[in-house]
C-alpha cells in the first residue's frame, strides 16, 4: 500500500503493477503522473439518442461556424438568427469532415492550455474542468480559466481520491464553477474556501449529457463536429508516456505494457485518416505533444464507455469584463445567455433597455424602467458594467451638479437601487468604470475628466461597508474622457494594471498606463486627429491565442460625424485606423465584443439624439436598428 500511495495510483489498480514493481530496479521507472479515473454506471437519462440529437441541431449556436454546420445538417433557424451571425448555409447535404481538431478550427484555437495534476488522483476534475473551459470559449468566444480545486473539494474529494466526470459535472451544475483567483489551486485537503463574491464569478452550467458508444463512434464524432469536445475514460498502461505520445505519433499500447489504472482525458477532435482521437491530457505541457496526444480508435478501452459532453454554458461577468465599454454589456440573461443590457439618457433620467439573444429570431429592443432624475444635460453615457457582486449591474453617470451618481441593478430584488453620489465636485467628462483586481472582491475603478483638464481616479471596494475615495489626479489638457479603460491580460503579479485613452485639447487621443496598484500613471503615445468626443475601448479576443495572452485593443470614436475604428495589436504599441463608417454621428456610447462569434457591436448617438446600433463581422461593419426615442 505504501508503494501504491507513493506512485499516486489511488488504490484503483490490481496486483499486476505491484508484482511488476518488485521486478523494477527503481520505482522511478514507473511514470510519476497521477491517474484517478473511475467509470460511472450508465444513466439512460443522460444519453443523447438519435432522436435527442435533433434538438442539438435545432439549437442556435452563438458560434457562427457551428450555426452554419447545424443549418446544413437540417437544423431550422429563423432567418434573423442566421443573418445576425452572417451565416449563409450551403445547399445540399453536408458530409462530416474527416478531421476535426479544436486547437485549430476555422483558423482559431478553442482549447485552454494543458495543466498538470502532478501525482494527484484528480484527472476526473482536470478533464471536466477542461471541458467547461472549452465550451465557454466555443459558445461565447471568450477565454476563461476555471478552478480545478473547486471540483475536487466541492465533491469532497482528497488529492488521493479518484472520481468520475459525472460527479464533477453534477456538482458544477448545482453550484457553478468559479475562476482560479476566486478559488486558487492548492494540494491541501482542507474544506473549499472561495472569495466573498463567488456567486458572481461562477460559470453556470446545464446538466451534462452522455454520448452513446457505437462501433464506429459516429455519435461522438458528430458531437465533436457540431458541438465541441468530450470527456472520455481510458485505461492507462506503463508505456503511456511522453515518448510514445510525442508529436506525429498515434499511441497504441505495447504487448508488454502493464495496466496502471483508469484515466480521464478530454477528446478535442478526431482524425479518420489516421484512425485516432486527438486528446488533451492533464500531465503538463512538457508531456507528449505539448500536453496533447493521439490515441488509436478503440485503444485502451477509450471507446468502451459513453463520453461526456456539455452545451449551453453561461459565463460570469468576470470572464467577460474586458469585452465591454460604455453603456452596454452582454449579460447571462435569456435562454441563450447573451442578452444585451443598455442604459441610455432620456431627459434627466436614465432608461434601461434590453435585447434578447435571438432565441426565436427576436433581436428587438425592449424598454425597461427609468431611474434617477439628475443626469447632466450635456452628459453622454451613462457607463454600465456587470460586477461579481451576484452579477449585479453597476451604472455611473455625471449629474447636473458635476458629481458622479452610482446605481446598482440588484439581481435578487430585480430593481435599480440608488448607491449615492461620489467623485470630484468638478466632474466634466464621461466616466469610465471597470471592476479591477486590486482587492477580493475586485474593487471598482472610476476615471473621469475634471474641469481643470485632468483625470480624477476613484476607487471603491465591492462589499459594504465601503466608501469611494480618490486615488490620484493626473494628466493635463484633457478635453474629453470616456469609457476607454481596460485592465489588460498580463502577469498575475501586476495587480491593478490599468490602461486608459482620453482626448486632449489638441484633438488627439492620448494613452496612459499604470503598471500596478501602487504605481504612477505614465503618459504614452498619441494618435488620431480632429477627435472631439469620448472614445470607447475594450481588450478583445482577437490575437488572444490562449487564455494567458492578451488580445488586440479595439477603440471606436466619433470624428466629424462618422465612426473611426482603431486597433492596437496585442504585441505592439502602434494604433492603426481600420475603418471609417456611418453618418450624422455625435458620439459612440458603447463598444462590446459579444457571443456572436467575435463580432464587435457599438451603439452610437446620432445628431438627432436617436440611438443607432452597428455591428461588425468578418465582412465589415453593418448598420443595425434604431433604438427607442430620444
Amino acid at each position: 500500500m505504501h508503494l501504491t500511495f507513493a506512485l499516486g495510483l489511488g488504490g484503483v489498480l490490481g496486483s499486476g503493477l505491484i508484482a511488476l514493481a518488485t521486478l523494477l530496479p527503481s520505482v522511478t521507472t514507473v511514470p510519476p503522473h497521477g491517474l484517478g479515473g473511475k467509470k460511472h454506471p450508465p444513466l439512460a437519462a443522460d444519453l443523447v439518442t438519435p432522436a435527442g440529437y435533433k434538438a442539438v441541431l435545432a439549437t442556435p449556436s452563438a458560434n457562427p461556424n457551428l450555426l452554419r454546420i447545424r443549418a446544413e445538417m437540417g437544423g431550422k433557424f429563423h432567418s434573423a438568427v442566421l443573418g445576425a451571425a452572417g451565416v449563409t448555409p450551403k445547399s445540399g447535404p453536408r458530409l462530416r469532415p474527416s478531421v476535426v481538431d479544436w486547437r485549430d478550427r476555422w483558423g482559431t484555437n478553442w482549447i485552454t492550455r494543458p495543466t498538470d495534476q502532478g501525482n494527484s488522483e484528480n484527472c476526473w476534475a482536470f478533464a471536466s474542468n477542461g471541458l467547461i473551459e472549452a465550451m465557454v470559449r466555443i459558445e461565447h468566444g471568450v477565454w476563461c480559466q476555471r478552478s480545478v480545486v473547486e471540483l475536487r473539494k466541492g465533491v469532497h474529494k482528497k488529492t488521493s481520491d479518484s472520481g468520475n466526470p459525472h460527479e464533477a459535472l453534477t456538482w458544477a451544475y448545482e453550484h457553478g464553477i468559479a475562476d482560479v483567483d476566486c478559488s486558487p489551486f492548492t494540494t491541501d485537503d482542507l474544506p473549499l474556501k472561495s472569495s466573498p463574491d463567488r456567486a458572481g464569478r461562477t460559470v453556470r452550467l446545464p446538466k451534462h449529457v452522455r454520448i452513446p458508444n457505437e462501433p464506429q463512434q459516429e455519435p461522438a464524432k458528430k458531437w465533436l463536429d457540431t458541438v465541441g469536445p468530450l470527456v472520455a475514460h481510458m485505461d492507462a498502461y506503463t508505456d503511456f508516456s511522453s515518448s510514445t505520445t510525442s508529436a506525429g505519433k498515434v499511441y497504441r499500447r505495447s504487448k508488454n505494457a502493464t495496466l496502471r489504472g483508469g484515466h480521464l482525458i478530454l477528446v478535442i477532435g478526431y482524425d479518420d485518416n489516421r484512425r485516432c482521437w486527438i486528446c488533451k491530457n492533464s500531465w503538463g505541457e512538457s508531456w507528449g505533444d505539448h500536453g496533447f496526444f493521439r490515441i488509436a480508435y478503440g485503444e485502451c478501452g477509450i471507446d468502451s464507455d459513453e463520453k461526456y459532453g456539455l452545451r449551453g454554458t453561461n459565463p460570469d461577468p468576470w470572464t467577460k469584463h474586458r469585452l465591454h465599454a460604455g453603456s452596454m454589456i452582454e449579460s447571462g440573461n435569456g435562454a441563450l445567455h447573451r442578452n444585451f443590457e443598455m442604459v441610455a439618457k432620456q431627459g434627466s433620467q436614465v432608461r434601461h433597455w434590453w435585447r434578447q439573444g435571438g432565441e426565436t429570431g427576436d433581436f428587438g429592443w425592449n424598454a425597461g424602467v427609468a431611474f434617477g432624475n439628475d443626469v447632466a444635460a450635456s452628459a453622454a453615457g451613462p457607463t454600465l458594467i456587470a460586477s461579481t457582486d451576484n452579477r449585479n449591474f453597476e451604472a455611473v453617470y455625471r449629474t447636473v451638479g458635476g458629481r458622479l451618481h452610482h446605481w446598482t441593478f440588484d439581481q435578487a430584488a430585480k430593481k435599480w437601487l440608488d448607491r449615492g453620489l461620489f467623485g470630484p465636485a468638478d466632474a466634466a467628462g464621461v466616466p469610465a468604470i471597470i471592476q479591477g483586481d486590486t482587492a477580493a472582491p475586485g474593487a471598482f475603478e472610476v476615471l473621469v475628466r475634471t474641469r481643470d483638464g485632468k483625470v480624477s481616479h476613484w476607487q471603491r471596494t465591492v462589499k459594504s461597508p465601503s466608501t469611494w475615495k480618490e486615488v490620484t489626479r493626473f494628466g493635463a489638457k484633457v478635453a474629453h474622457s470616456g469609457p476607454a479603460l481596460v485592465q489588460p491580460v498580463g502577469d498575475p503579479k501586476s495587480r491593478g494594471h490599468l490602461f486608459l485613452v482620453a482626448v486632449l485639447d489638441s484633438k488627439q487621443m492620448q494613452t496612459w498606463e499604470r503598471s500596478n496598484a501602487n504605481g504612477p500613471w505614465k503618459v504614452g503615445s498619441t494618435f488620431g486627429t480632429d477627435v472631439a468626443s469620448p472614445p470607447c475601448m475594450i481588450e478583445s479576443q482577437y490575437s488572444a491565442r490562449d487564455e494567458k495572452t492578451p488580445g488586440d485593443r479595439q477603440l471606436c470614436v466619433a470624428v466629424n460625424g462618422k465612426v473611426e475604428h482603431w486597433m492596437r495589436k496585442s504585441q505592439g504599441d502602434t494604433w492603426q485606423r481600420s475603418a471609417v463608417f456611418g453618418s450624422n454621428i455625435k458620439a459612440v456610447n458603447t463598444l462590446i465584443e459579444g457571443s456572436f462569434g467575435f463580432n464587435l457591436e457599438i451603439v452610437v448617438q446620432r445628431s438627432d439624439d436617436r440611438l443607432q446600433h452597428y455591428w461588425r463581422d468578418g465582412s465589415g461593419w453593418h448598420v443595425g436598428k434604431v433604438i427607442g426615442l430620444p
